[in-house]
């Protein structure tokens, strides 16, 4: 946005011309203008974004229990981790020569 240009902000409808539709956290300009209508910024905050939601999904989460048994007469293959053993010595430097790249050297 440019400087002193100024946005009609519907607090009502929970939208802003800027394009931004706020029914989850509110844009700049509907935080400036909630503000200024003296209005609580939290109740223009959807309750899906709240820490109190976060944590209620969390213990949720926690309280699932999932199965995950393989039946011992299946043919899947045995999966381990994959191998990420380092090679010794130091790493090689990942750079391009400027001769490489058709620059003269000076």
């Amino acid at each position: 946005t440019q400087a002193g240009e100024s946005f009609a902000v519907f607090l009502d409808m929970r939208r802003c011309p800027c394009g931004w539709d706020f029914r989850g956290v509110p844009c700049a300009h509907a935080v400036a203008a909630i503000s200024l209508a003296g209005f609580n910024g939290i109740d223009f905050v959807s309750e899906y974004v709240t820490v109190s939601r976060l944590r209620k999904y969390i213990r949720q989460r926690k309280s699932r229990k999932v199965d995950v048994t393989v039946p011992e007469d299946s043919n899947l293959p045995k999966v381990g981790p994959p191998n990420t053993s380092r090679r010794p010595g130091r790493p090689n430097k990942k750079r391009t020569r400027t001769e490489d790249i058709g620059i003269p050297s000076k």
